[in-house]
């Protein structure tokens, strides 16, 4: 249970969970940018596009990343201008452009993922194998916990 108390809070595992996930996004945000002239968001942007899974139009990027249309519309031009996408037409509706990585854009999507695995590394490297299981499932736990509690309420 979270106390109102100043400190109690600060000491909270959500407050704690917080400051991880800005201090890992800055990182890892300006780690790409140094290493590969890309953001951590068109990074994201990429493995939406990479994944054959799902639609890569710009609607179901912005709504698999959590993203606002114009974020991912402001990344997926600057994407296009830098010649990292490239846009391709549906046969079934011409209005709806779909996107895909150049040979630059993919490229630079297989450097930004080595560097995100030597920064996976890195951050791993203050555990043992025990602790990288421990910390795995209870994120996996926690995950499962807010998803099925913000899909109840939808």
């Amino acid at each position: 249970m979270v106390d109102l108390n100043h400190q109690s809070f600060i000491d909270s595992l959500i407050f704690k969970m917080h400051q991880l996930i800005v201090l890992v996004s800055k990182f890892v945000d300006a780690r790409l940018q140094s290493q590969v002239n890309l953001s951590l968001s068109q990074f994201l942007i990429l493995s939406a596009i990479s994944c054959p899974k799902h639609p890569n139009n710009q609607k179901a990027i912005a709504t698999s990343l959590d993203m606002s249309a114009a974020a991912v519309s402001k990344q997926i031009e600057w994407l296009e201008l830098n010649k990292i996408i490239k846009r391709s037409q549906l046969q079934i509706d011409r209005r709806q452009h779909l996107w895909e990585m150049t040979n630059i854009g993919r490229q630079k999507f297989e450097l930004a993922v080595k560097e995100i695995q030597a920064i996976t590394d890195q951050i791993e490297s203050v555990m043992n194998d025990e602790e990288k299981t421990i910390i795995e499932k209870s994120l996996d736990k926690m995950f499962t916990q807010i998803a099925n509690s913000k899909s109840s309420k939808n």
